[in-house]
């Protein structure tokens, strides 16, 4: 793992109800997991993001989400509803389709449950 593989996180809220954590702190990820801390050589290299005034959480699940199609595709589409849940940086969806059939999509690695 090369040093310009981590980021810093600085400065955010960090908000994880799994472990009850909410406070303001440092991030570290290295190679793309979160890790207690960067070598100096690394946290020279890594690219650093400036969270203050943010909240850095775990992904959301939206259990209210709307996808219209099949049926009003007018209104919105699957291809359109996912990306809208991805910008809003949640993981997972729970839906019902125009026709009422119940969706779970995992929104990560694009898995679609129908």
């Amino acid at each position: 793992m090369s040093a310009s593989d981590c980021i810093l996180i600085r400065n955010g809220r960090i908000v994880d109800p799994a472990s009850g954590r909410d406070e303001i702190g440092d991030i570290a990820v290295a190679d793309g997991k979160i890790v207690p801390a960067l070598s100096a050589e690394q946290a020279a290299r890594a690219r650093v993001i400036a969270a203050a005034g943010t909240v850095v959480a775990p992904g959301f699940v939206d259990l209210n989400a709307h996808i219209y199609q099949p049926g009003k595709t007018a209104r919105e589409t699957f291809a359109s509803g996912t990306a809208a849940a991805a910008d809003f940086n949640a993981k997972k969806i729970s839906a019902e389709s125009a026709s009422g059939t119940a969706l779970a999509v995992e929104i990560g690695n694009r898995n679609v449950n129908i």
